[in-house]
């Protein structure tokens, strides 16, 4: 009777407790909570350079029809569907206007550097507010 009773013991003890599974579980959520805040802050910071990048091609495109056209384009969407029906600046459609939060890129074509030749900004915010411009405009970011 003693053997059958170790050996009671020792069957009901090969698994493991509903407690033991629940700790196991709210450390692992701990842990994995702890990993998205430095992986979702990684994921802004890539929406931000690519709204950089973006901010860059497409000021450099309005340059590039002011130098053929005389004057920067009235919108953005001049770069990607030209009203005179030449080619487009811009791949991508309309779609391509849209910054990394899904917003339309704000343009400004009536600034001028100081010799008067076009300069025209173009930016975008955040969804924190944020605003991101060409990095290499000093003083403006």
């Amino acid at each position: 009777m003693l053997i059958t009773q170790h050996q009671n013991r020792i069957a009901r003890r090969a698994g493991f407790t509903l407690l033991e599974v629940l700790v196991v579980m709210a450390i692992i959520v701990i842990l994995a909570g702890g990993a998205s805040i430095y992986i979702f802050g990684y994921l802004e910071e890539a929406r931000e350079d690519q709204a950089r990048a973006n901010i860059v091609q497409f000021e450099k495109a309005c340059i590039n029809y002011a130098a053929k056209n005389g004057t920067p384009p009235a919108s953005l969407m001049e770069l990607v569907a030209p009203t005179s029906g030449g080619r487009a600046l811009i791949d991508g459609g309309a779609n391509a206007l849209l910054d990394p939060w899904n917003k339309e890129y704000q343009y400004d074509p009536n600034n001028t550097k100081q010799n008067g030749d076009p300069d025209p900004v173009v930016w975008t915010t955040t969804k924190e507010g944020k605003q991101i411009m060409n990095p290499n405009r000093r003083g403006q970011q």
